[in-house]
């Protein structure tokens, strides 16, 4: 989405912003998010499982980057 980013929170569900995903990343703590592909930033906290390259978030299971696999591994574990 070029520079719009979609949040997807636990208590207000789906927000658009005109922030980018490398600005995103750059004001979170990073204790507790981590960039795990170029289009996803997640909370460390709600990652429930590892399952070869996808992370599991409730319900959810999203990739994990080729670039970013050893970053998520190390930080995650």
């Amino acid at each position: 989405m070029r520079e719009y980013a979609a949040y997807h929170t636990t208590t207000h569900g789906r927000v658009l912003s005109l922030k980018s995903l490398k600005q995103l990343e750059k004001e979170l703590p990073v204790q507790a998010f981590i960039r795990i592909h170029k289009s996803y930033i997640v909370n460390i906290h709600q990652i429930e499982a590892l399952e070869g390259n996808m992370v599991q978030l409730g319900k959810d299971k999203i990739p994990i980057g080729a670039s970013y696999k050893e970053v998520v591994l190390a930080k995650i574990f």
